[in-house]
């Protein structure tokens, strides 16, 4: 997607249980939230995909191993869709939601209301999480919700947005 807009290559850095991409290169907000809905609509897309396979091609529905997997990877690709357009940081859906107030407001108080943003709606994830025994997912979201709070804290002590 990145490329598509005219940025060049990019760097993909593969942090804990997650990773981010990286471009010098400025993007303008309205390139921005493209580039980070981008992430979620392949997940749709190889869903779908892998949906017509198994609907249009007999040995996917023959095969023992692929009438297993097939439909695991449907379902992960729209669960990890879904996941992953939450407006919790570092996840697309705050940059979707980041990018979308970029549009009309500045920097600064884009990031200040995502922030604010990601780190309510992480912690009634986590608790919604814990009620229904999602307990990964909870931890997940917890260290989201954690490094949420860094990042404000960080913008607050030094007064500025990275």
């Amino acid at each position: 997607m990145i490329g598509g807009l005219g940025f060049g290559s990019s760097a993909i850095i593969l942090q804990g249980m997650g990773g981010a991409t990286y471009n010098d290169r400025r993007a303008r907000p309205w390139q921005d939230l493209l580039i980070s809905a981008a992430g979620p609509t392949s997940n749709f897309l190889l869903a779908w995909l892998i949906t017509l396979l198994v609907v249009n091609v007999p040995a996917a529905t023959r095969d023992p191993f692929l009438i297993a997997l097939l439909p695991f990877l449907a379902y992960i690709n729209v669960f990890w869709g879904k996941l992953n357009l939450l407006p919790i940081g570092p996840l697309d859906g705050m940059g979707i939601l980041r990018n979308f107030f970029r549009l009309f407001l500045a920097e600064r108080p884009a990031f200040i209301i995502s922030i604010w943003i990601s780190m309510i709606v992480g912690l009634l994830v986590f608790v919604f999480c814990l009620v229904t025994r999602q307990v990964f997912i909870a931890i997940l979201v917890a260290w989201y919700v954690w490094s949420s709070w860094t990042q404000w804290q960080f913008f607050r002590s030094h007064n500025r947005i990275d």
